[in-house]
């Protein structure tokens, strides 16, 4: 049972990356990924998940990273967190 919820964290992992990505041919196959990872966690009684993976695929969550304002990445977080800029 443990490699059937694994494949289903690693399909939503994966999807969730590739909506990130912001490529054109990457959309269709995230939001197949999520799909499939939102019907097996329905299966296993994961309610959790099944809206982690609804979240996931609202169309504010598919954005691209090229946008015009630069991601900071992890130093520039730690940065604001320990300086408060």
């Amino acid at each position: 049972m443990t490699h059937v919820v694994e494949r289903a964290h690693t399909l939503r992992f994966h999807g969730k990356m590739l909506l990130q990505t912001g490529q054109d041919g990457s959309s269709a196959r995230a939001k197949a990924y999520l799909q499939e990872a939102r019907a097996a966690y329905a299966k296993l009684g994961m309610p959790r998940h099944v809206e982690l993976c609804d979240l996931d695929t609202e169309p504010a969550q598919v954005t691209s990273k090229r946008s015009t304002t630069p991601d900071p990445g992890l130093f520039g977080f730690l940065t604001n967190l320990m300086y408060g800029e």
